[in-house]
């Protein structure tokens, strides 16, 4: 069954309660003061006629905000600009703002879109312009999400909203990505005008994705007591969507053999979804585990190339992991994790996961190597622990994407795993590769990675939400 978080703010609570909501937004206010060293800034502007006015006659106490707020963003004067007409200095409703700015980029651009001239003459650009403006919708739901929890912030739930933000952040950011993605393979230059269209939304959402992450970040050292490729998008498969989605004993197969190109059994963006006891099988792109949380328990996923991929937050716990039968020329790879921003909460945790050969594949494993992952976009991060891998794992563990990309920027780390293609000592020499000690790869374990589990729990699926000691 599949449900829904409630995407209208007007279906939730009109009242909080009066403490609650001063309390947020003092602790937005004091987090943006911190994280730029100002000192005052619980001052708002009363009257109008001093706007401007201070004792050097500086800038406004709402400018000042915005600048204090812009100045620890990736793109800071894409941030000025958006925030410039804002008339207030609440750091809460500044916040609301920006997220507000990067879905009227988003919608602009998927109504400039239309106008893009070369659809007419390739059925490929036509077909990849149909995917993002799909995709685009996917990217303003979630901006819509953002905007809506910055709106009901509330002071006993932090540690969980900004886990939401970040979240739904990073989905607006990777449907972005996968609408220019669909454009890998048409002519003309449609893609690079799509590309230009997107590049201010893109900065937007990854401002935001900065100003939540910041929050986090600032409230260790706060110790506040308490918290501590689209052209796959259409094609004829189940698509998994909306929230809190619950699959168990159930299989997902896409026949396409392993001479066609990508062939998604199965596509999955539903925020906080769980696969128990279930079969994905496929070549190319089997999983397509797209966007948001989703945990995955006693699943069976076979395939060649990069049959896991995507850029949700994904822990797959107990699972077998099969290499199928490939292309004579062609090597196979199990994850092509798609993290295109460092501060996304994004990534794949293999935990005590058995990687094995299929009968078909068995003979030929020496011959067509198989590999853990590749580094598909620049920051992608992916974690094998306590997991089984069998001898057809080539002594390099990881393989290049093209050329060097992603090799110094990636994050793949392998902990405590056993069997015949555990072994290190020939892997790969890139700075992405991580040795993580035994206190830094508990962040990795389920619990931590979510940040908030209950959604789990509540399954009643079964679930480790720590380490898992290898068998």
């Amino acid at each position: 069954m599949s449900g829904d978080d409630g995407l209208n703010s007007a279906e939730k609570k009109k009242r909080r309660i009066a403490v609650l909501g001063v309390s947020s937004l003092m602790l937005i206010a004091m987090i943006a003061a911190v994280a730029i060293g100002i000192k005052d800034i619980g001052k708002k502007s009363h009257d109008s006629d001093h706007a401007g006015e201070d004792d050097h006659g500086d800038l406004s106490t709402s400018t000042k905000s915005v600048q204090s707020l812009c100045q620890t963003t990736d793109y800071r004067q894409t941030c000025l600009k958006s925030l410039s007409h804002t008339n207030t200095s609440d750091p809460k409703e500044l916040i609301k703002s920006g997220f507000e700015a990067a879905m009227e980029k988003i919608k602009g651009a998927l109504e400039n879109s239309k106008t893009i001239k070369a659809a007419k003459d390739d059925p490929r650009t036509s077909g990849a312009l149909e995917e993002c403006q799909i995709v685009m919708e996917y990217a303003v739901t979630d901006l819509k999400r953002s905007v809506d929890q910055i709106g009901d912030f509330e002071f006993s739930k932090l540690d969980e909203y900004v886990e939401n933000l970040r979240v739904w952040l990073s989905g607006a950011l990777t449907f972005q990505e996968s609408c220019i993605d669909a454009f890998e393979n048409t002519t003309g230059n449609a893609g690079d005008e799509m590309k230009k269209l997107l590049n201010v939304s893109q900065q937007l959402t990854t401002n935001g994705l900065g100003m939540t992450t910041q929050i986090s970040t600032l409230l260790k050292t706060l110790d506040i007591p308490g918290f501590g490729d689209l052209g796959r998008l259409l094609s004829e498969k189940p698509a998994i969507m909306g929230s809190n989605f619950i699959a168990k004993d159930i299989g997902f197969e896409n026949s396409a053999g392993a001479e066609k190109h990508q062939a998604v059994a199965l596509l999955v963006q539903s925020d906080m979804s769980i696969f128990y006891n279930c079969h994905m099988d496929g070549f190319k792109d089997t999983l397509y585990a797209h966007s948001h949380r989703q945990f995955y328990r006693h699943c069976s996923i076979s395939g060649t190339v990069d049959f896991i991929l995507g850029n949700a937050v994904a822990v797959f716990q107990n699972c077998r992991l099969i290499f199928r039968k490939p292309l004579e020329t062609q090597s196979l790879t199990i994850t092509a994790q798609g993290r295109i921003n460092e501060k996304e909460p994004t990534g794949f945790v293999l935990q005590n996961c058995t990687i094995v050969s299929d009968p078909a594949y068995f003979p030929i494993r020496q011959k067509n190597k198989a590999y853990l992952g590749t580094p598909w976009k620049q920051f992608s991060r992916t974690i094998f622990m306590h997991s089984f891998l069998d001898d057809a794992i080539a002594p390099e563990g990881w393989k290049p994407w093209m050329g060097t990309f992603g090799e110094d920027t990636c994050f793949f780390s392998e902990y405590d795993n056993r069997g015949p293609g555990s072994e290190q000592s020939n892997r790969v020499k890139w700075t992405g590769i991580k040795k993580l000690n035994a206190t830094e790869i508990k962040g990795f374990t389920p619990a931590k990675f979510f940040g908030d589990d209950k959604w789990i729990w509540s399954s009643q699926v079964p679930y480790e939400p720590g380490m898992i000691l290898a068998q």
